[in-house]
């Protein structure tokens, strides 16, 4: 189920810093899955995507299992909207727009992100297309998305995690092989807000 959120009855203190730590959003979202388990976020399958407005925050929430509207409203938020994406996939041509961050890993597994536009252009058609799951029409990058991580030792500082937007139309060839690629979210950092898939 696909849960869209947006904040209510917060404070623009509070705004500013789900805005701005990727960390609090995070923090937020267990919250409103009542979540105890470190790894709550892979156990519930948990995929999200925040966007900053003018006076509010939205969530894009994306979960196997059913959230707390309860618990939306007791943290300062109201659901506005909830779907199914097998609905959104009815049509044999659809658009998708997804934050991702396109990576590879060197020999030790350290991931780096890919800096050349064609280059992460390649890397999103490849996860989108890998089994034949659809065919591109065409992928337009919209923008740069810098998310920040406040790490729990504050000597640490702050992380910064950069991705990147885009919106694909395409062909529908394998319904059902595309539903798995959405449902379990596109490259890595879900944690902090990328691999969202929404379908337009």
């Amino acid at each position: 189920m696909y849960y869209i959120v947006r904040s209510a009855d917060i404070s623009f203190e509070y705004l500013n810093k789900l805005s701005s730590n990727a960390h609090e959003v995070h923090k937020l979202l267990a919250k409103f899955f009542n979540a105890d388990a470190p790894n709550w976020r892979q156990l519930n399958n948990v995929l999200y995507h925040s966007k900053r407005l003018p006076n509010a925050i939205k969530l894009v929430i994306k979960s196997d299992v059913d959230i707390d509207e309860e618990a939306v409203v007791l943290n300062g938020f109201e659901v506005v909207c909830k779907y199914s994406i097998e609905e959104r996939l009815s049509g044999s041509t659809v658009m998708l727009e997804t934050t991702v961050y396109p990576c590879t890993r060197n020999e030790n597994g350290k991931k780096r992100l890919i800096r050349g536009t064609q280059e992460r252009i390649a890397w999103l058609t490849n996860k989108l297309t890998h089994n034949d799951e659809c065919r591109i029409v065409s992928i337009d990058e919209c923008e740069e998305v810098c998310m920040n991580v406040e790490h729990t030792d504050k000597s640490k500082g702050c992380t910064q995690i950069w991705g990147y937007t885009y919106e694909a139309v395409v062909d529908v060839q394998d319904k059902e092989g595309l539903l798995k690629v959405i449902n379990r979210g596109i490259g890595a950092e879900k944690c902090y807000g990328f691999g969202l898939v929404e379908v337009h």
